[in-house]
């Protein structure tokens, strides 16, 4: 759970980035 929620958690920061 815990890997989960950091590698979403990149992928979140990664797309308001590009956005």
């Amino acid at each position: 759970m815990r890997r989960y929620s950091i590698s979403h958690h990149r992928s979140y920061e990664m797309r308001m980035l590009i956005h």
